[in-house]
């Protein structure tokens, strides 16, 4: 993990934020209180620190944010209770801090109840507080600054998962974009790798789509382009990837998939387009190229084979499925019904 990951994950950003003031903020106070004496607050500051800065540690190394915040917020707010308890009134503001951290770090359910059972725990016990009253502009205070983080943290969350679909998904038909695409093929590739798992891409394009923008507007070929990805996605299986590769081309991802399966696949496509599109422009149809990923094969060359025999299936008339074996042999391609030639 990088320091890119702190601009992209909130919660190691809040992490890594709260284990810098934990080394730089509480530690002094440590230090401080064992050279005075007070060497029971002392230790307990100096144990919060270190669990803080190993749980830090523990997720940039693993990666695994989740149970580096909790291990740390159950930490603080224990500690944090503890101070409250030992050092009275003094301890009370670290507990905003921690409340804070708690709405930060981990889900809001589990934040609830940390933060209710330690203002519980307080109110129980009474010592911090010097009266009722007291007791009362705690609690207040420390729910208004609960709700409004709750608030804050729901916004960033729902707008980091905004941007996050932004840069992941084509924003017209809602699949994923050619960026993502290429993240799944390498994917596939190391899986292929691994284990010589069979996967296949399907590349289609519409046939004579420029006719349909250039008759009916590009607004009714917009929708044409969505219901495309509606009838795709609707007719795949649930494990497929549907991206759009640009323009009125796309691409399919298939995983467990053999050289007959990839086949029958595209078939199904060409044919369910072609059923479904046939009231649509004064009828649709589509041009498939396949390819079945073969063993030390890069990305451009997957996508390539694909694509050239995207360019068959065109030139040997449209809405037909092409079908690259291997890079060695010739092409499959597959006459409107379904039969190869």
């Amino acid at each position: 993990m990088g320091l890119q990951s702190i601009v992209e994950d909130f919660r190691l950003a809040i992490l890594t934020l709260l284990g810098a003031c934990a080394v730089f903020g509480l530690f002094p106070f440590a230090i401080y209180r064992l050279l005075a004496g007070d060497y029971l607050i002392g230790i307990l500051d100096a144990l919060i620190v270190f669990i803080i800065a190993g749980g830090v540690a523990h997720a940039w190394w693993s990666g695994r944010v989740e149970l580096g915040a909790r291990l740390i917020v159950c930490v603080t707010c224990s500690g944090g209770l503890l101070m409250a308890l030992l050092h009275g009134d003094g301890g009370l503001f670290w507990l905003y801090v921690v409340f804070v951290a708690n709405f930060c770090l981990v889900r809001a359910r589990l934040a609830v109840a940390l933060t209710a059972g330690t203002i519980a725990v307080l109110l129980l016990v009474g010592t911090p507080f010097e009266s009722d009253l007291h007791a009362w502009a705690f609690v207040t205070t420390s729910s208004m600054v609960c709700a409004f983080i709750l608030i804050f943290v729901k916004q960033a969350e729902r707008q980091q998962r905004r941007l996050r679909e932004f840069a992941t998904r084509d924003p017209l038909t809602g699949v994923g974009n050619r960026r993502t695409m290429e993240e799944e093929l390498q994917i596939a590739i190391a899986a292929k790798e691994r284990d010589e798992a069979g996967y296949g891409v399907i590349m289609f394009d519409l046939d004579h789509f420029k006719r349909i923008n250039d008759r009916f507007g590009h607004d009714e070929g917009d929708r044409l382009l969505i219901k495309v990805c509606e009838i795709v996605r609707r007719r795949s299986r649930r494990n497929d990837r549907l991206f759009r590769f640009g323009g009125e081309e796309f691409v399919v991802l298939l995983s467990g998939i053999d050289v007959h399966g990839l086949y029958v696949a595209a078939e199904q496509l060409r044919q369910s387009l072609e059923d479904e599109l046939k009231d649509v422009a004064d009828g649709v149809t589509a041009s498939f190229g396949a390819a079945l990923l073969q063993p030390k094969e890069t990305q451009d060359e997957w996508l390539r084979r694909a694509d050239r025999a995207l360019y068959r299936a065109k030139a040997s008339g449209r809405n037909r499925v092409a079908l690259a074996e291997c890079s060695r042999k010739r092409a499959v391609i597959s006459n409107t019904d379904g039969s190869p030639s």
